[in-house]
């Protein structure tokens, strides 16, 4: 076993501890409320994902791999598994995923993790060679110190400048004549200034801060300039136990060209509306709980027309002794799995803009 602490062995050197080691096993790593989990096998690094952190169903839609309802459809199917299945694996028994994109996905997702935990300078971490556990595996295996690399020099680069995240950008010369970086037309596709930074990269299967960094260049270059009258950008809160749920909504809502404020718990959820104006309110209703902060919601002072949508997956129970037999706080109900497009059109339609 090792463990320690990242102030005093930073992660680079744990990954090459690890890897010419040829070690077999787990590595977790911690800081504040997230936490990493890695998985090597003789060294190579088979699985990595942070928690939480970009999920494998949504790096899926972004790749345009599966649909935002196919995701649902599989994380219901794994409630209802009694053998731990990963939702990669589901995707491809059912058909919807073969496993040459799981791969690519996987990859994907193990490169955007090690770029997170390269730049963290505190925290703890634990090896255990008690086994790989589980997980959507690499196989085989990738060799460890070319993926350090491989990040190592993707931070360099993003480091040389980027834009922030609520940026928008429009078009303002010929690219045509202009050596374009990497991705650097992807990008361009969806400047249309109106949509922010982190719009754009959620409809890319580029990593945010890839996307940044492109359009940070594609700015010097004289293509695009920064919008002159972008308009407001309004705030939806997301209000979802199940942080791969959220991270789909998330994604969802960032599509549409709004921004998301995501909420756990139904406490933290009210704790902000009390604070904060959003434009709208996305709950997701788990055994009935979602409707239960809606009639909350609806008691706030200055809160209680906010356009709602409930995700609703069944009929309403909720274990807070609230029932809704007779009648259900004011809403607009959306079935789960929900459809993107249909959340992002009656989003748009609740605060008034445009998808962009």
């Amino acid at each position: 076993m090792i463990e320690g602490s990242l102030h005093n062995l930073p992660f680079g050197d744990v990954l090459q501890v690890i890897a010419t080691g040829q070690k077999s096993g787990v590595l977790e790593v911690s800081r504040s409320q997230v936490q990493a989990r890695l998985a090597f096998d003789r060294g190579g690094l088979a699985y990595a994902q942070l928690v939480p952190g970009l999920h494998l169903g949504e790096l899926l839609v972004r790749m345009d791999l599966l649909t935002a309802r196919e995701v649902q459809y599989l994380l219901a199917r794994q409630r209802h598994r009694d053998d731990a299945a990963r939702l990669g694996t589901l995707a491809c028994e059912a058909g919807l995923l073969e496993p040459e994109e799981l791969q690519r996905a996987v990859r994907a997702q193990v490169l955007d993790a090690l770029s997170e935990l390269c730049g963290w300078k505190s925290g703890a971490f634990r090896f255990s060679d008690a086994g790989l556990g589980r997980g959507p595996r690499l196989e085989p295996a990738l060799d460890t110190l070319s993926l350090l690399m491989e990040v190592v020099q993707q931070l360099d680069d993003w480091g040389k400048g980027r834009v922030s995240s609520e940026a928008v950008f429009a078009r303002c010369g010929d690219p045509s004549h202009q050596s374009l970086p990497e991705g650097g037309w992807d990008v361009l596709g969806y400047v249309n200034g109106r949509r922010c930074a982190a719009s754009i990269a959620a409809e890319l299967d580029l990593s945010e801060r890839q996307v940044y960094r492109v359009l940070y260049v594609l700015e010097s270059l004289g293509v695009i300039q920064a919008a002159t009258h972008p308009g407001e950008v309004p705030t939806v809160l997301v209000l979802a136990g199940d942080y791969r749920l959220q991270r789909l909504l998330h994604l969802s809502v960032r599509r549409a060209g709004l921004r998301p404020h995501l909420a756990a718990d139904a406490a933290s959820g009210l704790a902000y509306l009390r604070r904060e104006h959003p434009r709208a309110v996305v709950v997701d209703d788990d055994a009935g709980e979602g409707w239960a902060f809606v009639r909350e919601l609806r008691a706030l002072a200055r809160r209680s027309h906010l356009p709602t949508v409930v995700l609703d997956g069944g009929a309403p129970q909720s274990r807070f002794g609230i029932g809704f037999g007779s009648k259900r706080p004011q809403a607009h109900r959306l079935p789960k799995p929900f459809a993107e497009l249909e959340l992002q059109q009656l989003l748009t339609r609740l605060v008034g803009r445009a998808l962009a």
